[in-house]
């Protein structure tokens, strides 16, 4: 019988490649190894520190940064598509392109902590030179350098990157290879050509690449292509594989002239071209040694950077909105009412706030394992596509409240910048689309799982009697989950779905039951599962939600008030929520009914929890939101005191409007129906006194500030 088992489903699995394997292989399993074999173990996450910025970081941030960002117009470089030289000029001299070289060769050398709150805080205000920052200090030639260059490679290069001298890109697209970056059809032959008199090898490349951010300012640029050897110049293998190289850009035959604008956005993106461009082999990020180890190098360095800089800029971006967006609605009013009170609006910022909550917890967790030097694959791609997915949704609700405030064009426009920036910078590091449906579930379920990847290396090797020794131990396993599933639903009748413990026993829950349908997905599909995204994205969703529950509950732990304990709460069951709707569309969408339908009855008998809002929870969402510590707890990554921008006005129109609040109600109590002048009226009748009108007036140029939008004249 186990014999029969081991043949079908050796059949049926499918062969991992070579840039599969290289994928498979980077990086670490952190947390969410964890959750996929339900061992949650509360105790220890509440014990995971946050980096604390040191003394220069600080320094850095509390001086360079403020410097920089009292510097920036957002408006006039969005509008004149173009980053100012004074800026850039500013950002080389005061090393912003530096944070991941290290202090020996002149760089920063930050924690990933760090370099996440300088990232944000710019992104606050720009999305265009938040990016520009981030590309260097990512996945490029200095991260690549610093883990595979040469002695002699580092001290050429990360001295001048570090001062902004040399300034880089990186090239991996091309229109044959968006997604599918391993096909890449740029080639890179081994030859021999006569240099100053003397036969030397080098490689001849073809590239064609497009959509490389910071390749039209770039002095020196990275290169992914592939190296053939058709006459054994190096030895005797023909297909020596995806190789990175490091190239000047005025190297004689590469052209990076061509640009693309996208959306009008200031950063430059554009293409890197040649035909038949020589380059010597110790061009080669780590020598020759290092030809052919290109995906390996790549897929080894991605973590950082999508752990990183993304979420650094969603959740900025999502801190900025939600307030900006409540402090509009606080000040703006309609029916003499400010239009925070309306239902419908109450549960557009509600989930506003949460979804910016779970970023900030989010972020946070994923750079306490960055920093302790953890490369958590799974888990930045987590972090990547959640954060950016959330800050889309809260910024699609700012513009739903504000209306006619959010598209007319202008220096009065909040939303401008986030909604041309949002998409253009997920894309910078590679389509959500892709993150979603093939990384996370894709990678995590051979990476997390606890037997699949010995078993499949079972097949490899044909050893049956060490497959029936996994069987035996996976079959036990999946026993005690089921049985542990079963035995824990009638009981969550007792867990309270509005307190922390009883939420956290839903998590337990939850995870017990994605193990069991991860299981029968793998065993009923095999090797089919690789192509049905539609399941796969549904298991890694809530295996995704599981673990920006734990990010939530970490958070709240760090940062207990009695605030945060309403808002961590409704945080955590807007994520249960989003559990129970990807676990009802992937019942949907399995095809094989006959194996999912029995597991379904016994896990969840008597159908799904409800995790809809209660009544007054929107509403008291609001009120903890209100609270000036959380708000400023919840601002930490926004820049407010550039006066230049609409955040800046409406808080201090929302702070103006609460000092004056006792007076406010004054004059709604005299029933002034005017709404044009009514503070003149409200002191003509001795209502208020010249003092609360001097400062209504005040308050009322602000408002207006905020209510109105640019006009323009031919």
């Amino acid at each position: 019988m186990n014999n029969k088992i081991f043949k079908t489903l050796q059949a049926n699995m499918p062969k991992i490649s070579a840039t599969e394997k290289a994928a498979l292989d980077s990086g670490d399993i952190w947390l969410e190894a964890d959750l996929f074999k339900n061992e949650i173990d509360w105790h220890s996450y509440k014990n995971i520190d946050l980096q604390k910025l040191t003394e220069k970081e600080q320094s850095f941030i509390d001086n360079e940064l403020e410097e920089f960002l009292s510097m920036v117009d957002s408006y006039e470089i969005n509008n004149k598509e173009e980053i100012p030289l004074d800026l850039m000029d500013f950002m080389k001299k005061n090393k912003f392109f530096s944070f991941i070289i290290p202090e020996e060769y002149g760089g920063l050398d930050f924690s990933a902590y760090a370099n996440s709150v300088v990232v944000s805080k710019i992104a606050s205000l720009n999305s265009s030179l938040a990016v520009t920052v981030m590309v260097p200090n990512s996945l490029g030639p200095a991260e690549l350098l610093k883990k595979y260059g040469t002695k002699e490679e580092k001290e050429k290069w990360l001295p001048k990157l570090a001062t902004g001298e040399e300034f880089p890109c990186f090239g991996l697209t091309s229109p044959f290879a968006g997604s599918d970056a391993g096909s890449i059809p740029d080639k890179g032959i081994v030859v021999k050509k006569e240099i100053d008199g003397e036969l030397k090898t080098g490689i001849s490349l073809t590239i064609n690449k497009r959509y490389i951010t910071l390749a039209p300012i770039a002095t020196v640029i990275g290169l992914a292509f592939k190296v053939e050897d058709p006459d054994g110049l190096l030895g005797e293998n023909k297909d020596l594989g995806i190789t990175c190289a490091l190239i000047p850009s005025e190297t004689e035959g590469v052209s990076t002239k061509d640009y693309h604008k996208p959306m009008n956005m200031a950063f430059r993106n554009g293409t890197i071209k040649g035909k038949n461009v020589f380059i010597p082999i110790d061009y080669v990020i780590g020598g020759k040694e290092n030809i052919g180890k290109g995906w390996e190098m790549l897929m080894a360095c991605l973590a950082d950077g999508r752990g990183v800089s993304l979420p650094a800029l969603a959740t900025a971006k999502s801190q900025m909105n939600t307030y900006q967006t409540f402090a509009y609605s606080e000040v703006r009013e309609q029916f003499n009412t400010p239009i925070s009170k309306f239902e419908g609006v109450e549960e557009k910022l509600s989930e506003m706030i949460l979804k910016t909550y779970i970023n900030e917890a989010t972020r946070t967790l994923t750079l306490a394992g960055l920093d302790k030097k953890i490369k958590p694959a799974i888990v930045t791609a987590i972090t990547k596509y959640h954060t950016t997915e959330f800050a889309r949704d809260i910024l699609n609700n700012s513009m739903d409240i504000m209306a006619g405030k959010s598209i007319i064009q202008g220096k009065n426009n909040p939303s401008w910048d986030s909604y041309t920036g949002m998409p253009i910078a997920i894309t910078v590091e590679g389509a959500n689309i892709l993150t979603r449906n093939l990384i996370i579930y894709g990678q995590g379920a051979i990476r997390c799982h606890p037997f699949i990847l010995k078993e499949m290396e079972t097949f490899d090797n044909n050893d049956e009697d060490r497959f029936n020794e996994l069987l035996k131990e996976h079959a036990l396993f999946f026993s005690k989950k089921l049985a542990k599933t079963i035995i824990k639903y009638p009981s969550l009748a007792l867990s309270s779905k509005r307190s922390m413990s009883g939420l956290k026993s839903y998590m337990d829950y939850y995870s017990s039951l994605f193990y069991l349908l991860s299981d029968v997905s793998l065993l009923t599909l095999g090797g089919k599962l690789k192509f049905k995204e539609n399941v796969s994205a549904r298991l890694g969703d809530i295996l995704s939600y599981l673990y920006m529950g734990v990010a939530v509950v970490s958070y709240y732990e760090k940062n207990k008030s009695t605030e945060n304990e309403i808002i961590a709460i409704s945080s955590l069951r807007l994520l249960m929520k989003e559990i129970n709707n990807s676990l009802e569309e992937f019942y949907s969408l399995f095809p094989n009914k006959l194996a999912i339908k029995p597991l379904q009855f016994v896990t969840t008998p008597l159908g799904r929890f409800d995790f809809n809002p209660y009544p007054s929870e929107n509403r008291n969402v609001l009120k903890a939101y209100s609270n000036e510590s959380l708000q400023s707890q919840m601002l930490n990554l926004v820049d407010l005191k550039n006066e230049r921008t609409s955040v800046n006005t409406m808080h201090k129109a929302y702070l103006m409007k609460k000092e004056l609040k006792e007076v406010l109600e004054k004059i709604k109590r005299a029933e002034i129906t005017d709404l044009v002048n009514p503070f003149e009226i409200a002191r003509d009748k001795n209502i208020i006194n010249e003092e609360e009108f001097t400062k209504l007036k005040e308050y009322q140029d602000l408002m207006l500030k905020v209510i109105n939008v640019d006009e323009f004249s031919d």
